[in-house]
């Protein structure tokens, strides 16, 4: 279905080993187009993410719970749905990890995660708007 997005993703870009397993686990799931690229910018498309996995050596499904919900509490947002869909989109990739006997556990760390994740730093909102005064 999504095989477009993904034969692109591979033809133009050189892609690490996190990377390649995100690739992985969009080719296995047959998503729609739109939902290849939405799951591959937010996993690894240069993001947050694939830099936290290339700086700490290990793939996501790897993460504890603390490093878990530091990545999900620090995404660069202004806006907690779109936490809520980062979160979303780990915990999908963390349940095909456990189907592939990727997290012997069998726990998918992503359900034990707090709301307080979700907060948007005050700083970040005061920086996205303008005050009346600075107008003046």
């Amino acid at each position: 279905m999504g095989t477009n997005v993904l034969n692109e993703i591979k033809k133009n870009n050189k892609l690490n080993v996190y990377q390649n397993n995100k690739l992985l686990f969009l080719e296995e799931n047959n998503f729609s187009e739109n939902t290849n690229s939405q799951y591959f910018n937010i996993l690894a498309g240069g993001t947050i993410i694939n830099a936290l996995e290339l700086s700490k050596e290990k793939d996501l499904y790897d993460f504890n719970l603390e490093e878990l919900t530091d990545l999900i509490s620090s995404y660069p947002t202004t806006n907690r749905n779109t936490k809520r869909f980062v979160k979303y989109v780990i915990g999908r990739y963390l349940d095909y990890a456990i189907e592939r006997g990727l997290i012997t556990t069998g726990i998918n760390l992503t359900t034990l995660i707090s709301n307080e994740c979700f907060n948007v730093s005050d700083n970040i909102l005061k920086n996205k708007y303008i005050e009346l005064s600075d107008f003046y």
